[in-house]
């Protein structure tokens, strides 16, 4: 992705793909600099961006930042006032009572394969509903969820590595024998 962006440095999808490479690295200020580049070189791609950027903010703890960025990208395509409630949630119960509030807001709006996958997230990652977890994650793989390909690489889910149910559902996915 280095390369690529070597080449092109005015690319979007080159500059976006770097920044969420550098995120499974853990590399979060690379990252967050690639991520803001893409932003910059095409501001009506941010619904492509801020999830991104969110899950960087969230590793490092600012959980401020990581709100404002999941709801900027968010805003492209929910109502204002579905916005304005997860805002209030997380206003008036913090972290936990925001992820609560997006869990809901995706059971709600669970017609997209990978909607399933971002259920599973709200569970296990604040939650810690590890059963429920891996149930979602189960429906992800069986709806062919693109974001299932990176369950190993992805920071937010150190905390499971070591439940055999995760090694189960990387093997039933052939990410390992």
């Amino acid at each position: 992705m280095r390369k690529a962006v070597e080449l092109d440095r005015l690319s979007f999808f080159a500059n976006r793909y770097l920044g969420s490479t550098l995120y499974y690295g853990r590399h979060y200020d690379e990252a967050l600099a690639a991520l803001v580049r893409a932003s910059e070189i095409a501001p009506d791609g941010v619904s492509n961006v801020q999830g991104w950027v969110s899950y960087v903010y969230e590793a490092e703890g600012k959980y401020d930042q990581s709100v404002a960025a999941e709801l900027k990208g968010i805003e492209t395509h929910a109502s204002p006032q579905q916005v304005h409630l997860l805002r209030l949630e997380y206003e008036k119960n913090g972290w936990k009572g925001y992820r609560e509030g997006h869990l809901q807001y995706s059971l709600s709006h669970n017609g997209y394969p990978c909607t399933l996958y971002d259920i599973a997230e709200d569970y296990r990652v604040v939650l810690g509903r590890v059963n429920e977890a891996f149930d979602w994650f189960d429906r992800a793989f069986e709806k062919r969820c693109i974001f299932m390909m990176t369950l190993n690489a992805d920071p937010r889910h150190d905390e499971i590595r070591s439940d055999p149910r995760f090694h189960e559902l990387l093997r039933r996915m052939n990410l390992v024998q």
